[in-house]
């Protein structure tokens, strides 16, 4: 093997080196179909290579012949490979160009394969190689080539004059239409010169790599620019909801202290009145009796809407942890069973499927014995606690969910609309804070509260909260009434 044949084979595989960069870019981003056109373009102009290093080193016509045969498989692949690369460059996908070189080319892959575009039996005249001479549809194949090749460069000449980054591709594409003349002119006039197109292709596909390299770099800087915009909007935005979080809180403030005067002006007022009364010279020893029963009272019902009140509006932050709430849910249930009652018995069914959750021991304490509490009052004059657990969905992850039904009065329409609402109740002595709290507590754990109720046939009371992660499960993101949070196994 000569020297300039193993030259040749060197450029060949720097074609297929190429052409399998691009395709793998292609395979990370589908959508840019021109690392696509240039990878089979690569891969064609290796083939294109191998079969001019064959003829390099061809001793007879037969040998050159199948050189040739190799050389022009590649060729006519090259072709439309290439026009579809300038096709896409140039936005016209699909159009009359890309068309024209997609036809030729099948035309000369078909014709190489066939044996028509060379006369194995004719040794070409003047060339200086063992190759055979070409048929009529050879030259033929070679004059069509030549003018779409023609035509594509000249459309990426006119867009390069306002596309900066095209100019290394007809810079690229002029050095081997150069070679190719130089090449034809050796082919007919028998000049003693080696064959320049194998070489040239080697200068076109560094201009290729070139342009994409440039245009990928554009590109990069681009998404750079725009994500630091978005990172500057981002941080407006988060200004903007901060002031807007600021003006809301302190609305709910406002509102929120008109609801607490209103709530406890009646209990004042009877206090007030009370004291009114005890402080009377002719009270009898009953009636003072009576009034500081009163007192006692009312007394009572402001401290229970002040620890309502606390925790209502206490801070959540609740310290995740896996927990297995069958234990909690057995001990509310046997507290159910064992409270004292005057003639209004309770049973209560306990029915376990999973158990497992991702919680705050203590919060979730707090929030189950509300929620027993309100069924059992519900109940007044007795009836039946039921409790489930089950497998559920959660943000189409795993959950827990945890089913509480009683069969006490139930609500109609308006009841349950607002039964979540802070400060409504249809109890003389309840604050209205107990299913808000319970509320509150589900959404900062990342869970969901459903309230069913008919009026006359009971209330359901349905809690769904996260369950632990996999230990090959990735990070969840979990949204909550606070910011969202990440969980991780």
């Amino acid at each position: 093997m000569s020297a300039m044949t193993t030259l040749i084979f060197a450029w060949a595989a720097m074609h297929v080196a190429v052409g399998l960069h691009n395709l793998s870019v292609h395979l990370r981003r589908p959508t840019d179909l021109e690392y696509l056109a240039f990878a089979i373009y690569s891969f064609s102009a290796a083939t294109y290579t191998v079969g001019a290093g064959l003829l390099s080193d061809a001793g007879s016509v037969a040998e050159g012949t199948t050189a040739m045969r190799v050389a022009y498989i590649g060729a006519p692949v090259a072709l439309t490979s290439f026009v579809a690369f300038a096709s896409i460059l140039l936005g016209d996908v699909g159009g009359k160009m890309m068309f024209a070189g997609l036809v030729h080319g099948a035309v000369g892959l078909f014709g190489s394969l066939a044996g028509v575009l060379f006369d194995p039996d004719t040794r070409a005249a003047l060339s200086p190689y063992s190759e055979p001479d070409q048929t009529p549809w050879g030259v033929a194949w070679v004059i069509g080539a030549v003018l779409i090749l023609s035509w594509s460069l000249y459309r990426v000449y006119r867009r390069s004059l306002v596309d900066s980054d095209l100019r290394i591709l007809v810079f690229g594409s002029l050095a081997l239409a150069a070679a190719v003349g130089h090449d034809q002119a050796v082919y007919l006039l028998g000049i003693p010169d080696p064959y320049l197109a194998e070489h040239a292709l080697v200068l076109t596909s560094v201009a290729f790599s070139y342009m994409l390299l440039r245009r990928l770099a554009v590109t990069e800087r681009e998404l750079e620019r725009r994500t630091s915009e978005l990172e500057a909007s981002y941080l407006e935005l988060q200004r903007a909801q901060a002031v807007l979080i600021q003006k809301e809180q302190l609305a709910a403030v406002g509102e929120l202290s008109a609801v607490i005067a209103h709530e406890i002006r009646n209990p004042l007022a009877i206090l007030r009145n009370a004291a009114a009364g005890l402080r009377r010279s002719t009270l009898s020893k009953a009636d003072g009796e009576t009034l500081l029963s009163i007192v006692g009272e009312e007394a009572e019902r402001l401290g229970r809407l002040s620890q309502d009140l606390a925790a209502y509006a206490q801070p959540l932050l609740p310290a995740l942890t896996p927990l297995d709430l069958e234990p909690l849910l057995e001990l509310l249930a046997a507290e159910v069973r064992e409270a004292p009652r005057d003639d209004a018995a309770i049973d209560v069914s306990l029915e376990f499927g999973p158990t497992r959750a991702l919680g705050d021991s203590k919060l979730l304490t707090q929030t189950l014995a509300n929620v027993f509490d309100n069924a059992v009052q519900a109940m007044g004059s007795g009836g039946t606690l039921s409790i489930r657990t089950e497998d559920a969905t959660l943000g189409g992850y795993p959950a827990l969910r945890i089913v509480v039904s009683d069969t006490g009065e139930g609500m109609n329409s308006l009841v349950q609309d607002k039964a979540l609402d802070p400060f409504f109740t249809t109890r003389a002595t309840g604050t209205g804070l107990g299913l808000a709290i319970v509320d509150r507590i589900t959404r900062a754990h990342g869970g969901t509260l459903r309230l069913d109720s008919d009026y006359g046939q009971g209330t359901r009371l349905t809690i769904t909260l996260p369950v632990p992660p996999a230990d090959d499960e990735p990070p969840r993101r979990i949204p909550t009434s606070r910011p969202p949070h990440m969980i991780t196994p």
